[in-house]
């Protein structure tokens, strides 16, 4: 059996360019210290060393990190630990993250939920050594947006949930956090401005567990602000031969590209690093579509396809690398293919077995474990 000996004076060894400590690195510290502290070993807490300016000493027993400049979107990640060595890659600082939280896994510490932390027990030979279930790990990164795993927060979200979800999110290998955008007043370029969660204090708590930042949710009628209704209700759903301001709206009609367009822009040009939109329908009113003579031919499905596609096309033109995440799940035969930018999603977060495809609500934190 393999042990990692707390007991040692390790040492942490940080590329100079990796910027703020990733939260990963400040929990494998707090970790040793914790496991030290159970095996009666009085050690302070493992120092950090600036690799481009610090050469430590041959006998200093080390862990070496690194990162690659994959972008931000890799999530790979290697591991190996040897006698007085433990070197860990990411492909990017997420990947860095994934790396260090399964070599602690591998050590046998686990967050069930982010209040609620085990520890192994010392194996009592060496005194602090930890048996360790694995001595390597290699995970490739994922470049394809469509199987990252992701944690989803809605617009009820509350801040502590939002909160404890991020460092349960970190600490269980989820790769993107999907933000979403609010539309708040009638002037579309304060659409995403103010309540939304890309407030610059959100964004800045995501940056230290190098989470990948998407956009959207069931947000698809935002693509149509609702402030048009009582000058343009054709724009807009019809229901029993009544044009209706609630959920989704009439897809066919020619004008809502044009006002697609100018909704799209305006939050691409306040964000524009985003490399996923979701634009799903409105939870739990997914089958709910227009009923006007032109819309009456198509099936509700088909005409969430409509919708999306206007979408798509228009960021094809204005961000041809940024792709759109639809929801569609129907064994009905379709006429209307998906643009090559969109991939599609079977489930969505909340829904039963979501979880099992890497798809998680905030609020999920509270339950146990998965």
């Amino acid at each position: 059996m393999v042990f990692f000996d707390v007991s040692k004076d390790w040492a942490l060894l940080l590329p100079g360019d990796l910027g703020a400590v990733p939260r990963s690195v400040e929990d494998l510290r707090r970790i040793i210290g914790l496991l030290r502290s159970q095996a009666g070993i009085a050690l302070p807490t493992p120092r950090l060393m600036d690799g481009s300016l610090e050469a430590p000493d041959a006998s200093t027993p080390l862990m070496v990190l690194n990162t690659g400049n994959g972008g931000d979107a890799q999530n790979g990640f290697s591991w190996r630990l040897g006698l007085d060595r433990l070197e860990l890659f990411g492909a990017s600082k997420r990947g860095l993250c994934n790396g260090v939280y399964d070599f602690l896994n591998a050590l046998g510490v686990g967050w069930l939920r982010p209040d609620r932390e085990i520890l192994p027990r010392p194996a009592g030979d060496p005194p602090g050594g930890y048996a360790v279930s694995r001595t390597s790990a290699y995970q490739p990164s994922e470049g394809e947006p469509a199987k990252w795993r992701r944690l989803v927060i809605s617009r009820e979200t509350s801040p502590r949930d939002r909160d404890m979800a991020l460092i349960w999110a970190a600490r269980n290998g989820v790769d993107a956090i999907v933000l979403p955008f609010y539309e708040q007043a009638a002037n579309i370029k304060k659409l995403f401005q103010r309540r939304g969660d890309f407030q610059e204090r959100a964004l800045s708590r995501l940056d230290p567990h190098g989470f990948i930042v998407e956009a959207g949710g069931w947000d698809l009628s935002l693509l149509l602000p609702r402030r048009y209704f009582f000058a343009r209700r054709e724009l807009f759903r019809m229901e029993a031969g009544k044009r209706v301001k609630s959920c989704h709206f009439c897809p066919t009609h020619p004008d809502s590209q044009r006002i697609f367009r100018a909704v799209i822009q305006s939050f691409l040009q306040r964000y524009p690093k985003i490399p996923v939109i979701h634009l799903w329908p409105e939870r739990n009113q997914e089958k709910k579509w227009c009923s006007c003579p032109t819309c009456r031919a198509f099936l509700p499905e088909e005409q969430n396809r409509i919708a999306v596609n206007a979408a798509a096309d228009i960021i094809a033109q204005l961000r041809p690398e940024m792709r759109v995440c639809y929801y569609e799940n129907s064994d009905a035969p379709l006429t209307i293919a998906p643009r090559s930018n969109a991939f599609s999603l079977k489930l969505l977060p909340g829904q039963p077995g979501a979880e099992n495809l890497g798809l998680y609500l905030a609020e999920d934190w509270r339950r146990e474990p998965r």
